[in-house]
């Protein structure tokens, strides 16, 4: 019987994996940060988007809006973080999905 190896399937659906995880990740912080924003409606909270890193090496989470960095930081006004609290409240939904989804991908108890 020859050897076949089968790391190379495996490593490449471990980076698939964690590529959606990445992607997920995006869409919860930017879900948890649209719900913060305190404009309810506009171009800034349209904005709020998410993009994988390259080589998938983490996700942005930010607003393509200008304005937002003032709302954000506070600069001339009181600042009213979401972006930064978004992503931190996601943190436990975060976890809980790297659970399901690697155990959905390669199963185990």
């Amino acid at each position: 019987m020859e050897y076949k190896s089968n790391l190379d399937d495996v490593l490449r659906a471990l980076a698939d994996c964690k590529h959606e995880f990445l992607e997920r990740i995006g869409e919860l912080a930017v879900d948890e940060a649209k719900s913060l924003a305190t404009v309810l409606t506009g171009a800034m909270k349209r904005g709020i988007a998410s993009d994988v890193m390259p080589n998938d090496e983490g996700v942005i989470v930010g607003d393509i809006e200008k304005y937002s960095l003032y709302v954000e930081k506070g600069i001339g006004q009181t600042a009213q973080p979401f972006l930064e609290k978004g992503c931190i409240s996601s943190v436990p939904k975060i976890q809980t999905l790297g659970n399901s989804l690697y155990q959905e991908k390669f199963g185990g108890g």
